[in-house]
Order: structure tokens, then C-alpha cells, then sequence
């Protein structure tokens, strides 16, 4: 399949920067909030999973992001500032950008908003079992050295949130969430996960063609799906002749199974109280700064 460009645009990189030196250690992506009816530019978070924050050492995390000259600049923001989910298994840390993104900034954000979303849902398409993803992010083997280089992966919706058959998360908890049949790596966590749109379907039994965007977010890869024993690997016969294997041994990152948190978690931090308190700091801020 080719993948629409957006899917790389909206992520960011990020990690820990000593000087001059910037080292990744995760994926984030840029999400915007249209926040009261007055004509101001959207207010920009960065989304990235709270365990990539935990790793990075210090009170401040970086972000890097593209600029359309093909360089890079950093952001610096402080953990004491991160909203985090009311369900703490949810694994979301998000931060509000208080500076202004920069005109040559090359990159899309993903729109945050509960109404638009069930509005695509309810008229144009509902996740399903088999739906194709794609996912881009952070591959730390090779990140780029003068820019974010995102990588791109490609696979499909196993399971569909169940409240009831929740799954287990790298932080060892349960948590209704997608199953998608994706190879996930360390890097990847706190990529932007959407469906890939089919450009025709049929309504009716006609045909029915549509215009835009192919990618719909539908939340954020937390990373690989663990196994809770032996159990649940399906282990190869040895073949005869060769030693009987005494123990079975765990490889965690070969279920071939990815956790992806829905993008409603996502829209409960947006709508809790604490962020509506930064947004309208940032909205007097604005009207005082046009006032004066």
C-alpha cells in the first residue's frame, strides 16, 4: 500500500538532549485542540507514551521535530508539566506546547476532537476486525542524524476494545484496548496509529468514492503484546532425533501482536479539568497579547 504522508508529518521524535546532542528514545506526534469559538489558531500538545517519558533521565524530555529546510530544531519541556490519563493504564503522557510552532515546521497534527471523530465513525467508517493500519515512528537504529527520519509500518486491527477482555501492557496491567497484528520495537511507543481508509465502498450495493485524507487516527501504540506464560506460545515440535527442550523460554517481543490505546483515552485528558485550566491560560494569554 502507499502510505499518505501525513502519517510521518504528525510525529516527532522524542528523548534527551546534553548540549548540543539529541538521543531518542521514543516516538511522540503532534495533536492540536480547537478550543472556544474564537479565531485563533488551534493550541498544539505533544502525545507520547508516559513510560518513554520515565526513561529519560532528569526533569526535562526533548522533543525534535522538522523543520521544511530539512534541519531540525528542539523543544524543551519540563515532566513537572505532563497531564497524564485519569487511568493510569492508559500509559498517556501529554504536554501543552506554550510556544507557538514555527511557520517552517514540517509537520501535521492530529485533531483532537470527540464530536468530529463519532461524526467519522457514525458516516464514513467504523474500525473493524481485518481494517488495515499503519503506524510511522521512531526505528533507533537509524533516527537520522540531521532530521527525523520516521519509519513506516503496515498491519491490521487482531481486536477491537473490549472493557471486558482487556489486555495486558508492557507496565504489567489491563487495559481495554486494539490488538493490531503489527511487529512492534521499543522505538515505536507513542506512535500515532490509524486505519488506512478504503477510497471506495459500497452503499447500498453501489459504489461509493470519497475524497481527503486515507488515515484516521484511532490512538497510540503503547508497544508489543506480552505473553502471560509459556502457554500462550505455540512451541515447534523438535524434530527427531534432536534434544527434548526441558523449559519453555519467553520471547516477549514475538507475539507478533502490537497494544494500541484508543484515541478516547486520549480525548478524556483533552476534557479534564487540569488541561481545560491550561487552555485557558493560553486563551487570556492570546487575548491580552492581540490587545496590546
Amino acid at each position: 500500500m502507499r502510505v499518505d504522508d501525513q502519517a510521518r508529518k504528525s510525529v516527532v521524535f522524542v528523548g534527551a538532549r546534553h548540549g548540543d546532542r539529541f538521543t531518542p528514545l521514543g516516538t511522540g506526534f503532534l495533536a492540536s485542540v480547537r478550543y472556544q469559538t474564537v479565531p485563533l489558531i488551534p493550541l498544539i500538545f505533544v502525545v507520547t507514551a508516559d513510560h518513554v517519558v520515565e526513561q529519560i533521565a532528569g526533569d526535562n524530555i526533548a522533543v525534535r521535530l522538522n523543520r521544511k529546510s530539512g534541519d531540525v530544531f528542539t523543544v524543551t519541556l519540563e515532566k513537572k508539566n505532563k497531564l497524564t490519563a485519569l487511568d493510569k493504564d492508559a500509559d498517556l503522557a501529554i504536554f501543552f506546547l506554550p510556544t507557538p510552532i514555527p511557520d517552517d515546521c514540517d509537520h501535521t497534527s492530529v485533531l483532537l476532537d470527540r464530536s468530529e471523530f463519532k461524526a467519522i465513525l457514525d458516516e464514513i467508517w467504523a474500525p473493524g476486525l481485518g481494517d488495515e493500519i499503519v503506524t510511522a515512528g521512531l526505528y533507533t537504529s537509524h533516527h537520522g542524524v540531521t532530521k527525523n527520519v520516521p519509519v513506516v509500518r503496515i498491519g491490521h486491527i487482531a481486536m477491537l476494545p473490549d472493557k471486558d477482555d482487556p489486555v495486558l501492557t508492557q507496565r504489567g496491567c489491563f487495559l481495554p484496548a486494539y490488538l493490531v497484528e503489527v511487529k512492534s520495537i521499543a522505538g515505536l511507543s507513542g506512535s500515532p496509529v490509524s486505519i488506512n481508509l478504503p477510497l471506495m465502498r459500497l452503499v447500498g450495493g453501489k459504489p461509493e468514492f470519497r475524497d481527503g485524507s486515507s488515515l484516521i487516527c484511532i490512538g497510540m501504540m503503547l508497544g508489543y503484546h506480552l505473553v502471560a506464560s509459556a502457554e500462550d506460545q505455540i512451541v515447534v515440535p523438535k524434530m527427531q532425533g534432536e534434544e527434548p527442550q526441558s523449559e519453555y523460554s519467553l520471547d516477549e517481543r514475538n507475539t507478533g501482536f502490537a497494544v494500541v490505546v484508543p484515541i478516547e483515552k486520549l480525548f478524556d485528558v483533552m476534557e479534564a479539568s487540569d488541561t481545560r485550566k491550561i487552555m485557558d491560560a493560553e486563551i487570556r494569554r492570546r487575548r491580552q497579547s492581540d490587545g496590546a
